[in-house]
């Protein structure tokens, strides 16, 4: 509850620890099936690299823990490290292996020297092979799923490899636990000559024979990628007369035996330049989380004076690359080759894009609507997607006409994404449908990458907003389109678009008090705040703000202009001096509102106002605080304290 858990916690648990810490949790596990053995809580007991001194101290303490976990049906799962001084020379391991000589118990890690270290998956993001397999058996120690029968989990014969990226994972038992580098003997025989301080030996003896797991068995409820590999090619364009080349990166997501069984291929586009680590680490992870083939062309998001018309809003470029998706897409086949792929492309295609990419995406997809090669296309995901406007609302409708879903990741408006107009016209073409969603503030890599995985895997399986399997969408009950709804995500927070929908000036109209500000110099000790907005003829809006100091001191008034500057009213400049300008991005953010306006959220373009504005005076205080919460989800920095309001005080 400190931590700030909410609800009981469930009475189900499994222990886990590292090094000594693994040994250390084999001993109070055992403890726990000891005194409570009526108790199915417990689980199972995972070790990264456990030592426990049971298992060479010669009290045999370990082989007995591990018995009274085996009476119990409590499975006690390695992943340990060749043996090395830090390991005790694979004792713990040697010891495991002794004790339960039929069953499961683990693997040894091979291509990286200890299980906590991360193994690459994607040649530039790192993905801990631990972190893989554990997380697979821990789900079905949840599902009660065993190593002969799983759902999540990797297991496979003893002495059988699980390849995992460019690392590789081996069944115990297996010798590969007992071999020492050229390091390790070479310590261990300055040991020796000191007097053999360790005193522990591999005992290889022990990791021979069978684990209970006939072969490796494939999870029914996992994709069975276990890795994804990367390669570079050249592409050939059809652009023009000449062609054009550009360098292509491709991410092949592999199976535990090394095989690539996609189920389709991801065009995954990048827009201006911009961080290309985190780019490269949102390829490997939709490879991987989708089992797709996805490959990241190169191509300026500027026209260069030397190549004229090779960009992403070039409409002769953007034909170029649906054409590519006819007969037998030999340009993208030849590509694929070489950069290492082997076998036939799976026919169904996804577009993605991020920025600038994210509206070529659209169009390239409309664009194979036309030539005829959208007969495999499953869909269109942008990451803060920027289109051309003029372009973008008949390449949505051709998609639709195909009923090809177009989802948008969105962050908040900002110069970068053209201040969401691509987002705002996407939200004005189908206002009564999911089609994506808005960060409430910043953006997460790890976020985007939950929500395009869910979205694209739903693709493959034929399934969507109102019938998900795997994607997230906002709505609970499933078949009802909300808009504006919140999506929590660990620390990350997400609405569904349009967030917030188009303000209609009339209903926004009238009088607000205001319950609490980011106060600044000017606004000390003002009380009883309100703000009276009246439309008038040619689309301004008179602002009309009352205040007193104290409860019964003197009253300050202003009357100031504002006027919307985006088409769904939620942005307007608000000037008190002179005449307001229409200009993005404006001063007075709508962030929020009630959908019978009877709150409203203010904020403004850098988070350092913010205002909580409500239609009753007096607001019971629990309500207060949950607006208040929402505001600081919704980007609002500044810290927002309370206006006080005296109805006894009646404002003019």
């Amino acid at each position: 509850g400190y931590a700030g858990a909410a609800g009981e916690l469930t009475g189900t648990f499994v222990l886990a620890g590292h090094s000594a810490g693994g040994g250390f949790v084999t001993a109070v596990a055992a403890d726990y099936a000891a005194q409570n053995p009526a108790s199915a809580n417990l689980l199972g007991v995972i070790m990264y690299d456990g030592v426990s001194p049971g298992a060479f101290d010669g009290s045999g303490s370990f082989a007995v823990q591990v018995a009274e976990l085996d009476s119990h049906d409590v499975p006690v799962y390695q992943v340990a490290a060749p043996a090395q001084l830090w390991n005790a020379y694979g004792a713990t391991t040697n010891a495991l292996v002794a004790t339960s000589p039929d069953r499961f118990c683990g693997v040894v890690l091979t291509g990286g020297d200890r299980p906590t270290e991360s193994v690459s998956t994607s040649g530039d993001r790192p993905v801990g092979a631990a972190r893989m397999l554990t997380a697979g058996w821990i789900n079905d120690l949840y599902v009660g799923a065993t190593s002969d029968a799983p759902q999540y989990g990797l297991y496979a014969a003893a002495n059988q490899p699980i390849l995992l990226g460019n690392a590789a994972a081996t069944a115990l038992p297996s010798p590969v636990a007992n071999i020492w580098s050229a390091a390790e003997w070479s310590l261990g025989a300055d040991l020796a000559a000191i007097g053999g301080l360790t005193g522990f030996e591999p005992g290889p003896a022990v990791n021979t024979g069978v684990n209970g797991v006939t072969a490796y068995v494939e999870p029914p409820l996992s994709n069975g990628v276990t890795g994804v590999k990367t390669g570079t090619s050249a592409l050939a364009i059809p652009f023009g007369t000449r062609g054009f080349v550009t360098s292509a990166d491709w991410y092949f997501p592999t199976q535990a035996d090394g095989q690539v069984l996609a189920n389709g291929v991801v065009w995954l586009q990048q827009g201006e330049i911009g961080d290309a680590v985190a780019f490269a680490a949102l390829a490997a992870q939709i490879a991987g989380q989708t089992n797709s083939i996805v490959v990241t062309p190169a191509i300026s998001s500027f026209e260069i004076p030397t190549q004229p018309g090779a960009f992403l809003g070039s409409a002769a470029m953007q034909q170029a690359i649906a054409d590519m998706m006819l007969g037998d897409r030999g340009a993208i086949v030849v590509s694929a080759a070489a950069a290492g792929y082997q076998g036939v492309l799976p026919e169904k295609i996804l577009f993605a894009g991020q920025r600038l990419g994210g509206g070529f995406a659209a169009e390239v997809a409309a664009s194979t609507v036309d030539n005829g090669a959208a007969t495999n296309l499953l869909g269109v995901v942008m990451f803060d997607g920027v289109a051309s406007p003029s372009r973008f609302a008949p390449s949505v409708a051709k998609l639709e006409s195909l009923d090809i879903p177009v989802y948008q990741i969105a962050s908040p408006p900002q110069a970068a994404n053209n201040w969401g107009r691509t987002t705002e016209q996407l939200a004005a073409l189908y206002p009564d449908q999911f089609i994506g969603v808005q960060f409430d503030d910043g953006s997460s890599l790890d976020a985007m990458v939950t929500l395009a995985t869910g979205w694209i895997n739903d693709m493959y399986d034929g399934n969507g907003p109102t019938d998900p399997r795997y994607g997230l969408y906002g709505n609970p009950n499933y078949g009802t389109f909300v808009a504006n709804q919140p999506i929590v995500m660990g620390e990350t927070g997400v609405t569904t678009l349009p967030a917030p929908p188009p303000v209609d000036i009339p209903q926004y109209a009238g009088r607000w008090y205001e319950q609490g500000r980011v106060k600044q110099p000017s606004s000390s000790g003002l009380v009883n705040t309100t703000a009276n907005y009246t439309p008038q003829s040619g689309g301004t809006i008179t602002v009309e703000t009352y205040s007193t100091y104290g409860q019964s001191g003197p009253a300050r008034s202003t009357t100031g202009s504002a006027v919307p500057v985006n088409a769904a009213n939620t942005r307007l400049y608000v000037d008190f001096l002179g005449d307001p300008t229409r200009d993005e991005p404006g001063n007075y953010w709508i962030l929020d509102y009630a959908p019978d306006y009877s709150w409203s959220i203010v904020g403004g373009p850098n988070g350092t106002s913010g205002s909580i504005l409500t239609r009753q005076q007096v607001i019971p205080e629990a309500e207060y605080n949950a607006l208040v919460a929402r505001a600081y989800r919704l980007g609002v920095r500044g810290t927002i304290s309370p206006t006080a309001q005296y109805p006894a005080i009646p404002p003019v």
